[in-house]
């Protein structure tokens, strides 16, 4: 610890050194050690840290009670989870609704599979849900709809590459038992172009089995005006209102979703409201109003 503080400090010795600034913003100081929060603390300078989320092994809760000139979470599920001593506040994150609209361009090969299309759009992590969304596909063809299940591919992220590969290949030996190989097929996504997928999937799939911090993917589809189908837990609860802007269902429960599904693929009158409601839902979370909020806080802290 002594020699990780001490290449802390360097680098923040050299940062600050480089020309003046009036507030320091970490974020997850919480994370894998305390070492970094003491070293930014160390600085004199009004420190604010962001929680963005509770997920992993190597938590530092006591962390939060440090000397911050403010906390912010993004989620009230976050807050109440990992409370804090200090001042704080929620704030929930923001999309840019000028990309994430009803109109534009979709993907050309998501509107080549067989309707309906179904995205799940996470990264290959086990409490993502992405069996679950297998699973439910296969009890989808139990009740005769044939859908087409889209996962997100792609090996391009900060994770243990020998543990995706792994999950990778049981989600397609789960496939293969459920005989609907050939209805789940993995893309790699630009998150440039993520926009497109959502505007060409018939529905969006967020099932994770570990509560979601907040839940980014569901409000980026509203905005898209796709109807979504998520997890009752965590930070989704503030964003998805069941039966209103989305519908919800039991975490790590494959034929909860699956009959939420073909409830909303069988009534258009539901779908139609879903969308017109997470249309609404989706402009409280403008990019424009989040960064007006981190700014507000910057002023206030370093005056």
């Amino acid at each position: 610890m002594a020699q990780l503080r001490s290449e802390i400090d360097a680098v923040l010795n050299e940062v600050l050194a480089s020309e003046h600034y009036d507030v320091v913003h970490i974020h997850n100081a919480h994370h894998f050690s305390p070492t970094l929060a003491h070293a930014v603390l160390a600085t004199g300078l009004p420190a604010i840290n962001t929680v963005h989320d509770r997920v992993g092994e190597h938590l530092h809760p006591d962390v939060l009670d440090l000397p911050w000139a403010h906390i912010t979470y993004v989620s009230h599920y976050l807050q109440q989870a990992l409370p804090s001593q200090r001042c704080s506040s929620v704030s929930w994150l923001g999309i840019d609704l000028h990309r994430f609209t009803p109109s534009g361009p979709g993907d050309s090969r998501l509107a080549a599979l067989p309707a309906p299309r179904i995205l799940h759009p996470a990264r290959l992590l086990r409490w993502k849900g992405v069996h679950v969304s297998v699973a439910a596909l296969a009890v989808l063809k139990s009740r005769e709809i044939d859908a087409s299940l889209i996962l997100c591919g792609s090996r391009e992220v900060v994770d243990d590459q020998s543990e995706l590969a792994r999950y990778r290949e049981e989600l397609e030996q789960l496939a293969d038992d459920a005989s609907v190989r050939h209805r789940v097929h993995f893309m790699d996504f630009d998150r440039a172009g993520i926009d497109r997928a959502y505007r060409s999937a018939d529905m969006v799939w967020y099932p994770t089995v570990e509560p979601e911090p907040l839940g980014l993917v569901p409000i980026e589809a509203m905005a898209t005006g796709t109807p979504v189908v998520v997890s009752d837990t965590g930070g989704m609860r503030e964003t998805v209102m069941h039966g209103a802007t989305g519908l919800r269902v039991p975490p790590n429960y494959p034929g909860a979703l699956a009959e939420a599904s073909r409830r909303l693929l069988e009534d258009g009158r539901l779908s139609e409201q879903l969308v017109t409601g997470g249309l609404r839902q989706a402009r409280r979370f403008d990019l424009n109003r989040y960064v007006a909020g981190v700014e507000q806080l910057y002023k206030s802290v370093s005056e």
